[in-house]
């Protein structure tokens, strides 16, 4: 069974460093190095073992104020000569693979994070990924920069907290650096980001294309960062799945598969049809060794629907969320590990083994967090628990997660 992976670019098995870190003697550098190892490996653990599991992710982020109104409008297609005529796409038509790489790598940018990891010594490091400039930042009516759409994990730490704004910088293919005035909303579960730039630039936006239109074999662009250093690298290939369900690092996904390039720097990029429209946002690939083109993307419809409800709202509206932590144990089973206040915590206790979801018996945690996810706010799911070795039927309630 192969293993699918988030490919931001990173550095101490999470981010790729950006900077040079304060100078250490060399004692002091294998000091930090097995304490970085075992907060890794310590952050993992205790990652797998809440985050599966629907606990809050935090607040929505709202560092500069309310957001009135964004855009979505396809930039007015210019005649560029040699690349292609106005009327061209207007008509039907569809670029060739370098006509679409033209027209749409503006609207791709590079974006670095970097934060402090505070251990026995507190050091600098960061990471690398992709982002598409997706519309126009709206403050009363009055343009003042755009908002960038990227991958939730791109801008997440080690620890799996969310980046400050102040510590994210975006780049555009014209090598112009950017800081992020604010990370407008974030999903961990879609794995979407939406972060905003001031700026009186002209900077091109993407198209959201109709990724319900798909067809298997179709023709593709991925435009990314690969390896967090080489920013508007192009690649093709086709779509070579449109369902695709798959597990990325514990969260269950539905995503486009294609067999275009897609490496360690790429997620947040953008996935683009012959009609420069962006139809997917890169987020992962198989990481096993030696397979080759199994890259994946977020279909654009699913991209879009959140974008609009971070920004309108600051969380993705109509998310399941019962307010249920699990675990599996050493016996492989799967054991309540806490509950969030007014969430059902009536219902459940610490320690209670969950034996059956629906009526299905459960398997491992992936079982469960299917069920939730294809459930709608205020079901119920109806659960066989074991509590100090008695069995008994219980009823969950499906609540809205109102936070990032």
């Amino acid at each position: 069974m192969s293993d699918y992976i988030y490919t931001n670019f990173s550095d101490n098995g999470n981010n790729f460093h950006q900077g040079p870190p304060p100078k250490k003697s060399g004692a002091k550098i294998a000091i930090i190095t097995l304490i970085c190892v075992f907060s890794i490996l310590m952050s993992g653990f205790f990652g797998v073992l809440i985050g599966v599991a629907f606990a809050p992710d935090g607040e929505p982020l709202n560092e500069h104020g309310t957001v009135y109104s964004y855009l979505y409008e396809a930039p007015t297609i210019q005649n560029t000569g040699n690349i292609f005529t106005p009327d061209q796409l207007q008509n039907g038509g569809f670029l060739t693979i370098a006509q679409t790489a033209s027209y749409a790598s503006p609207t791709v940018v590079e974006i670095t994070t970097e934060y402090v990891v505070q251990s026995y010594y507190n050091y600098i490091t960061g990471g690398a990924g992709s982002g598409v400039i997706i519309g126009e930042y709206k403050l009363d009516g009055v343009k003042r920069g755009y908002y960038i759409v990227t991958n939730a994990h791109v801008i997440q730490t080690n620890n799996g907290s969310i980046v400050s704004s102040s510590g994210i910088t975006v780049t555009t293919s014209n090598g112009k650096d950017y800081p992020v005035k604010n990370v407008v909303g974030y999903d961990i579960q879609g794995d979407i980001a939406v972060l905003m730039v001031e700026t009186d630039d002209v900077l091109q936006c993407a198209v959201f294309g109709n990724s319900d239109t798909l067809i298997l074999g179709q023709d593709v662009v991925a435009i990314g960062n690969p390896l967090g250093e080489l920013g508007g690298t192009v690649t093709n290939g086709i779509i070579s799945a449109l369902d695709r369900e798959i597990n990325v690092e514990g969260n269950m996904m539905n995503l486009l598969q294609t067999n275009a390039a897609i490496n360690p720097g790429n997620s947040g990029g953008g996935l683009f049809n012959l009609r420069g429209e962006l139809i997917g946002v890169v987020n992962a690939k198989s990481s096993g060794t030696g397979i080759e083109g199994l890259g994946f993307a977020i279909p654009s419809n699913d991209a879009k629907k959140i974008v609009t409800d971070l920004i309108e709202h600051g969380y993705v509206k109509g998310r399941p969320f019962v307010g249920i932590a699990l675990y599996m144990d050493n016996y492989s089973k799967i054991r309540v590990h806490s509950l969030t206040p007014n969430h059902n915590e009536g219902v459940l206790q610490q320690h209670d083994i969950i034996l059956e979801a629906n009526r299905a018996p459960l398997r491992n945690l992936n079982d469960f967090t299917k069920i939730v996810q294809e459930s709608a706010v205020g079901d119920t799911i109806s659960l066989k628990i074991n509590r100090n070795g008695t069995e008994m039927n219980v009823n969950i309630t499906v609540f809205e997660k109102k936070s990032s």
